[in-house]
């Protein structure tokens, strides 16, 4: 990866805090990477905040593997 395309993210793991049936949290080993808040009386479950909490925590690992998976496409061609 060239200097001009450096990543500007918290590094992983992130990891999910909170409860379900209030505020979920995704931190970074530094800071809270978001707040995934489960509104009362709305269309979203806290199923769906739990869910969309630990797939934004998957980022990292998610980014890893896809750049993985470049690389290897990039060496086999």
């Amino acid at each position: 990866m060239s200097d001009e395309h450096k990543e500007n993210h918290s590094p992983g793991p992130w990891e999910v805090d909170g409860e379900v049936h209030h505020n979920m949290y995704v931190y970074g080993a530094r800071n809270r990477i978001c707040n995934i808040e489960t509104p009362v009386g709305f269309f979203r479950s806290p199923k769906e905040s739990e869910a969309k909490a630990r797939l934004i925590s998957a980022a990292p690992e998610l980014m890893t593997t896809q750049k993985e998976q470049r690389d290897e496409n990039t060496t086999t061609k």
